[in-house]
């Protein structure tokens, strides 16, 4: 892997990635308590250096992961977020949600809602 790469990759803790996009958790935001999630969506048939067509990172409080997770959950599966393991990680968490293809999007809207 070339240094540049490494270098981009040193936060990294997972990536899911789906067709045309993925969505990475990074730690470089430990450090002031809040977690760090990328999502992009990709053309590979454009040029190297051309290929990223949309880019959305959002900065998550630590502290409000569960309760964002249950909120997802919720809006998500239709239920009261009562199955929702408090103790499941972030890794978890977002693993699960990416199984079912509208999560990218219900994610998205999700972060808009906490934002606004």
């Amino acid at each position: 892997m070339a240094p540049e790469q490494e270098n981009l990759n040193r936060h990294q803790i997972i990536r899911k990635d789906a067709r045309g996009c993925f969505v990475e958790t990074k730690s470089d935001s430990f450090g002031i308590g809040k977690v760090h999630l990328e999502f992009t969506a990709y053309d590979a048939s454009r040029p190297e250096g051309q290929r990223q067509t949309s880019h959305t990172y959002a900065h998550i409080l630590d502290q409000n992961r569960r309760t964002m997770a249950k909120k997802f959950e919720k809006s998500f599966y239709g239920s009261g977020g009562d199955e929702h393991d408090p103790d499941m990680s972030l890794e978890q968490i977002i693993a699960q949600c990416l199984i079912n293809p509208q999560a990218l999007e219900m994610l998205r809207n999700l972060f808009a809602v906490q934002s606004a």
